[in-house]
């Protein structure tokens, strides 16, 4: 009778309400079912989502699944998001790192193995930032691999 995943945002819950009025004379309608609290997805920068000219008139109360489109990282998001919205059931991140190929070559067990060291953290560090090792941090993390080898 209620939405119990956020997958089930749009749909509408209803019942059948059957009248018996005598011997085979019936009369049925359907209903649509409004609850105390909906489960909504809000998306948005968080500026925006925070913004009491986008939320006002709506049920404050309402499970919300909060998409967060900012850039930049951001303190605390979940709570914020939880002093306008005290329901929030789900925090997520939507941008360019968060839309990186989760596919890429880390669920390549063979390729994976063939890698180096160095070769490994510079894609993690691009999966996490979009962008590349610069040289002097390469060098960094170079010795800091050798020192690492060198004490085992």
């Amino acid at each position: 009778m209620l939405k119990y995943s956020f997958s089930e945002v749009f749909h509408k819950k209803s019942v059948v309400v059957i009248d018996f009025k005598e011997k085979e004379n019936l009369e049925y309608k359907l209903v649509q079912l409004k609850p105390l609290r909906d489960m909504r997805v809000i998306e948005g920068p968080i500026e925006e989502l925070l913004n009491p000219e986008n939320y006002k008139g709506t049920n404050l109360n309402d499970y919300i699944r909060a998409i967060i489109t900012n850039e930049e990282p951001l303190y605390d998001a979940i709570g914020q998001i939880r002093k306008i919205y005290p329901n929030t059931l789900r925090l997520d991140i939507k941008n360019s790192k968060s839309e990186v190929n989760l596919q890429a070559d880390f669920t390549k067990i063979d390729t994976i193995k063939q890698k180096g060291e160095l070769e490994l953290f510079n894609e993690f560090y691009k999966f996490q930032n979009n962008i590349e090792l610069s040289e002097k941090q390469k060098d960094i993390i170079k010795n800091i691999i050798q020192e690492i080898k060198d004490e085992i």
